[in-house]
C-alpha cells in the first residue's frame, strides 16, 4: 500500500539534499526502514520453549496430516516432492503479478489507446497509473484476505482458488484492458490475488514443514519467488522487443498474458494433487 504513497513523493523530494526525485525517494524509504526496523527488533523477543497460548489446544500430530506439528528440517524437506510441487506453484502465481508489475503502464498505454478510450499516451498513462495505485492497495488489503479466507478453507483450497482466480482473470485482462473501468478492475483483481501468495505459502509451508523451522525452510520456498522477478518480465520484454519500434501494438501483450494466465491454472490443478508429506523418518 505504501506504494501508492510513495510513488507521489517522485515530485515533491525532487532536489532533497541534493539528489533527483528517485534517488531522494530511496533515501527516505531506506531511513524509514532503519528507523521502524531497528525499533520493532528492540521489543522482538522469542517465547518460552513450548509456549501455547491460554485455553488453545493444538492440533494432534499424525503422520501425513498438514497440522504444522510434525518438523521437517531443510535437508528433510528438499527431498520431499511436495516441497517442489509448492515452490513451482509460488513461482508461477508470483510470476503472472510480477510480470503485470512490470508491463501494467506500458499495457494500459497500448490497449487504452488501440481501443480509442484515450487518444493520447498521456491521458492513457494517467489511467494507467491510477491502476497502478489501485493495484498496490489491493496487494496489501489481499494479504489479509486471503489470509482469513485460508483460515476457514484451508492452504491448499485457498492456494487452487487463488490461482484459479488469477489464471481466468490473466486470460481475461488483455480484452478487459482496452476499457478504462475493465482496466482497472483488472489491475485491482491481480494485485488482490498477487498479494494473497504472501500470506498463504508462508502459511503452507508452516502447516507441511512445521512450524519449529518455517523460518528457514520459507527460505528456500521463497527462492521461488526471486526466479518469478526474473521470468515474469522477462517474458513480456521478450514479446514487446519484437514489435515494430515506436509502434503501439497491443497484439504483443496476448502470449504473455496467455502464457501466465495458462501457468496459473495448471499450478491450481497441480496443487490439488498435493498431499501432505509423510513424516520424517528418524
Amino acid at each position: 500500500m505504501g506504494d501508492s504513497w510513495f510513488g507521489g513523493l517522485l515530485n515533491n523530494l525532487d532536489g532533497m539534499l541534493g539528489l533527483p526525485g528517485v534517488q531522494a525517494v530511496f533515501f527516505v524509504y531506506g531511513m524509514t526502514f532503519l528507523v521502524l526496523v531497528v525499533l520493532g527488533s528492540l521489543v522482538m523477543v522469542n517465547p518460552p520453549a513450548n509456549y501455547v497460548p491460554a485455553g488453545w489446544t493444538p492440533p494432534v500430530a499424525a503422520a501425513g496430516g498438514s497440522t504444522g506439528q510434525v518438523d521437517f528440517t531443510e535437508r528433510q524437506m528438499l527431498k520431499t516432492p511436495q516441497f517442489y510441487m509448492l515452490w513451482l506453484t509460488f513461482m508461477a502465481s508470483a510470476m503472472a503479478g510480477l510480470m503485470v508489475i512490470g508491463i501494467i503502464k506500458l499495457f494500459g498505454i497500448d490497449a487504452l489507446q488501440a481501443s480509442g478510450t484515450a487518444a493520447t499516451a498521456n491521458e492513457a498513462g494517467i489511467i494507467a497509473g491510477t491502476a497502478m495505485a489501485l493495484f498496490a492497495i489491493l496487494n496489501g488489503l489481499g494479504r489479509i484476505i486471503w489470509g482469513t479466507i485460508s483460515d476457514k478453507l484451508g492452504r491448499k483450497s485457498s492456494i487452487v482458488l487463488m490461482c484459479f482466480l488469477q489464471g481466468i482473470m490473466l486470460l481475461a485482462f488483455y480484452k478487459m484492458g482496452g476499457s478504462k473501468m475493465g482496466f482497472i478492475v483488472g489491475a485491482c483483481i491481480i494485485g488482490f490475488n498477487f498479494g494473497g501468495n504472501f500470506a498463504l505459502f508462508a502459511s503452507a509451508t508452516a502447516d507441511f514443514f512445521g512450524n519449529k523451522n518455517v523460518g528457514l525452510n520459507y527460505g528456500y520456498v521463497f527462492l521461488s519467488y526471486g526466479v518469478a522477478g526474473i521470468v515474469g518480465p522477462q517474458i513480456a520484454g521478450y514479446f514487446k522487443d519484437r514489435a515494430p519500434v515506436g509502434t503501439a501494438d497491443v497484439t504483443v501483450w496476448l502470449a504473455p498474458m496467455v502464457i501466465a494466465g495458462i501457468a496459473c491454472l495448471a499450478v491450481a490443478v497441480l496443487m490439488l494433487a498435493l498431499k501432505s508429506p509423510k513424516a520424517p523418518q528418524g
